[in-house]
């Protein structure tokens, strides 16, 4: 299935899709006697993916019509949802034939001034064309909303589950190095009565919790690795072995870490030897 659009040539530059290749459409397209058309990306890779695309000619609607000549090939547009590869789709200039004429048609406005203020207008200006038209107006921030709403929804419910994980393992790992001191107790007491500073015993104690880290941190990305293929459909503009986003889930977890022992550590450099040696 192919999609296609009878627009007219400002259509690009209203919604901002840039033509890649050739032209867009011209004024003299819309004549009886021009026979032009613009391919997507899509569909210009399905049709001609050894040879330029651009002066090649087509015939459309089973074999009905004229050879339309391709002079353009316009960037991909998203219009089944954000997380939706993009459809086969051509343009044909706008004309007053039986083969291209619609039931309905969509108008496009491109201002800088108030949204609600140009809707009115519009609606003053349909009225007075025909009372009887029914008109729909919405700002294309709203309508790209809807196709968001979902993936939106997703990102957030993922990102809350992500931050309640390095959450979780935040206080694990306090627990965890908070316990180890606790065990260390008597060693660090004595080590302080032999002359230990507290710089040492800081780094005592985060040289042990660093290796346990980088231990856990291997095993989390090789997880990370092996699991991101589930989460590839719930991804948009995203590759599922990004090494940025990798490294950056790294860093937050190293932050976690290091935030949830240095309490711990503070405390293992204030020890009492007297008190060390006698605890049980």
């Amino acid at each position: 299935m192919v999609g296609w659009r009878a627009v007219t040539p400002d259509y690009f530059p209203a919604l901002s899709i840039p033509i890649i290749r050739g032209r867009g459409f011209r004024q003299e397209d819309c004549l009886p006697t021009e026979n032009t058309i613009i391919l997507n990306e899509t569909l210009a890779r399905e049709l001609f993916p050894d040879v330029n695309p651009i002066g090649q000619q087509l015939r459309l609607f089973r074999m009905q019509g004229p050879w339309r000549n391709v002079v353009g090939i316009a960037a991909d547009v998203k219009n089944n949802g954000l997380a939706v590869n993009a459809d086969p789709e051509f343009y044909l200039p706008w004309k007053n034939d039986p083969v291209e004429s619609l039931s309905t048609a969509h108008v496009i406005v491109r201002t800088g001034a108030n949204p609600r203020t140009m809707a009115a207008r519009m609606r003053t200006e349909t009225v007075a064309l025909d009372p009887t038209l029914p008109v729909t107006i919405e700002t294309m921030s709203r309508r790209v909303g809807k196709l968001a709403q979902r993936p939106r929804f997703t990102a957030v419910l993922l990102s809350l589950f992500a931050g309640i994980g390095v959450l979780l393992a935040g206080i694990g790992i306090y627990g965890v190095v908070a316990f180890l001191v606790a065990q260390q107790t008597r060693e660090i007491g004595i080590r302080i009565a032999l002359g230990a500073t507290p710089q040492k015993i800081l780094k005592m104690v985060l040289s042990n919790m660093a290796r346990w880290t980088v231990a856990g941190a291997m095993l989390g990305l090789l997880g990370a690795w092996l699991c991101s293929r589930l989460l590839e459909s719930l991804l948009f503009e995203v590759k599922p072995h990004d090494p940025f986003l990798l490294s950056l889930a790294l860093l937050f977890l190293i932050v976690a870490v290091i935030v949830a022992a240095w309490i711990p550590a503070r405390r293992a450099m204030r020890v009492d030897p007297m008190v060390a040696l006698r605890y049980e």
